[in-house]
């Protein structure tokens, strides 16, 4: 018996479907970025309304089913991960955080004073 998530697309094998562009985009760019070939496919017939509503599934060809399943069963970084990413690496040169947010005026010495 086939698989059903196969499709007749060359024999590639859907991974995961999605309620919307935005998220099956991210989802496909996480595969990609770990090395797996993938290809973000609308599931309705007629594809989605205006090229972004409706259902997305990712397909990868048989061979990488295995690890794109291992990489979505990841879990998300947590909070406390993503703040330590975040502060790895120093800021730029010419961060000042004592500097005024862009728009607001310091007020200035008057002449003489």
């Amino acid at each position: 018996m086939a698989d059903p998530r196969t499709t007749t697309d060359d024999e590639w094998v859907s991974v995961g479907a999605y309620p919307d562009v935005e998220s099956a985009q991210a989802v496909s760019g996480r595969l990609f970025v770990e090395g797996v070939q993938n290809r973000l496919v609308a599931r309705e017939p007629g594809g989605p309304l205006f090229g972004v509503l409706g259902e997305w599934s990712i397909l990868v060809p048989p061979e990488s089913v295995e690890a794109a399943e291992r990489i979505l069963a990841e879990p998300a970084p947590t909070d406390a991960e993503l703040t330590a990413l975040a502060l790895e690496s120093p800021p730029p040169d010419d961060f000042d955080p004592s500097a005024d947010p862009p728009g607001e005026q310091q007020p200035r010495d008057e002449p003489g004073r």
